[in-house]
Order: C-alpha cells, then structure tokens, then sequence
C-alpha cells in the first residue's frame, strides 16, 4: 500500500448503518407514488478534501442527476438498489413540475444530545409531519406540500444556512 502525504487527509467515511427503509409516516407514503427517488452513498471527493453524497440512478447504479428525471426511479428501485449494496440511504429529488417543497437547516442540532437550536426548533414545528435528521448528524430538513416560485433561496439567520425551494 502507498502511503504518499497528501495536503488533505482523508477523514473515515461517515458512519451510519446501512439503508433499511424509511419509517411508514404518511408524509413520506405519499411521496413513494412519485417516480423522483435515488439513492445515494458517500463519495470521496479529491477536489473538495470532503466526503459527499451524491444522488444514484436506482437502476444503473451510475450518478443521477436532480435535473434529468431519467435517472430517477421509484421508491422500490431506489430502496432495493441501496439495501443490495450496503448504500447509506435514499433520497426524493424535488422538481419544478411538482408541488414539493424542502427545507434544508444546516449546523442546527447537537451531534449527541439532538437537541435543535431554538431558531430551527420553531421552523421544524411547522413541518413536524416530514422532518428527519440528516448526516452528520447535526442538521436538520424538512419537506411539505407547496410551490415555490423561486428554483431555490437561501435564509441567513445571523450565522445558520437555511435553504428551500426546488431542486
């Protein structure tokens, strides 16, 4: 094995087990009738010095991409090409044609305790119905039904990043 320095070390890839399936919360039921799902793993990027995590085409199994919809696939595709190959999880790709929403709240909860920050805290209790935690662990986004005019817009409370809007 070659062990050269490099100017950025590589951190151990995030640890979370592998995909299992999403809870059976109505919110996220509806959202498997539409054919707009991936999967998705961390990536080692180079370029970045950061491990990210890429949208996956659930049939190829190749990068998809949020603006072509021919890389999508249903739920069940996306789940079962995560579950096979021990992918971290899935993910619902927002659109322009339909009528979704997110909500993306970074740096915004305690990694150990969970507990978010009081600003995010009141924008989660709009949207109790569709959050989740994200990785690393100290985000937070949330995902309703409404249109957005704008393709995406950021908020900046004092130092946090909130993003929303489409895809």
């Amino acid at each position: 094995m070659n062990m050269h320095a490099t100017a950025h070390a590589r951190p151990h890839k995030p640890g979370l087990p592998p995909f299992t399936g999403l809870p059976p919360l109505p919110a996220i039921e509806a959202l498997q009738a539409h054919r707009q799902w991936v999967s998705w793993d961390y990536v080692w990027k180079d370029d970045k010095a950061k491990w990210d995590k890429p949208p996956l085409n659930p049939r190829t199994g190749g990068f998809a991409s949020s603006s072509s919809s021919e890389t999508w696939g249903s739920y069940e595709e996306a789940a079962r090409r995560a579950r096979a190959h021990g992918l971290a999880g899935v993910g619902f790709v927002l659109s322009p044609a339909d009528d979704f929403t997110g909500v993306d709240l970074d740096k915004c909860r305690n990694a150990e305790t969970g507990t978010l920050e009081p600003w995010a805290a009141e924008i989660v209790g709009l949207a109790k119905p569709m959050r989740r935690s994200r990785p690393p662990g100290w985000g937070c986004a949330c995902s309703c039904a409404a249109r957005s005019r704008a393709r995406s817009s950021a908020i900046r409370p004092t130092s946090r990043s909130i993003r929303m809007g489409a895809i």
